[in-house]
């Protein structure tokens, strides 16, 4: 082992505290949950075996389809929220490879798009968080795909929503 690699700590679990490779434990991954049964537009969860909600069926969204990586419940919520509000980069990191997972099997069954475009963050969230996580996201998977990637998609932009 050389002197550097002695100097760099061992990385823990953010759910049970082992040692592991990358922040989060295959065991505690798989606590995380997936829910199917979604609405195929906006994502909410049904309680029925339909494809789309009755907001949806009613008022049509401007997309049509949304993915989902996992719930936020259980066991993802902390890990989230510690990315989130105490700047733990490394969970960020994380989920940013779990979502390239996610969109490389997107990709091999409708083909790749053009833009990932990420759900903007308020200014308000971004002072009170110091920093914008979904940046953060789209960095670590716009480098993994070799494209390019425009921070100014990410910023919230009220006439969307006049």
């Amino acid at each position: 082992m050389g002197f550097y690699q002695g100097l760099i700590t061992k990385q823990s679990c953010v759910l049970c505290f082992e040692t592991v490779k990358f922040c989060v434990y295959k065991t505690c991954e798989s606590s995380f949950v997936v829910n199917d049964n979604r609405c195929l537009c906006c994502a909410v969860k049904l309680s029925s075996n339909l494809n789309l909600c009755g907001e949806c069926l009613s008022h049509s969204p401007a997309f049509y389809k949304i993915y989902v990586l996992y719930d936020y419940s259980h066991a993802c919520t902390q890990p989230i929220k510690q990315f989130k509000f105490n700047h733990q980069l490394c969970i960020g990191d994380y989920f940013a490879h779990q979502l390239y997972g996610l969109y490389r099997l997107i990709i091999k069954d409708n083909g790749n798009y053009d833009v990932i475009i990420p759900l903007p963050i308020s200014r308000v969230c971004i002072k009170e968080r110091g920093y914008n996580q979904t940046h953060e996201l789209l960095r670590i998977i716009a480098k993994k795909l070799d494209k390019d990637f425009h921070h100014y998609l990410c910023q919230w932009c009220k006439s969307i929503f006049a």
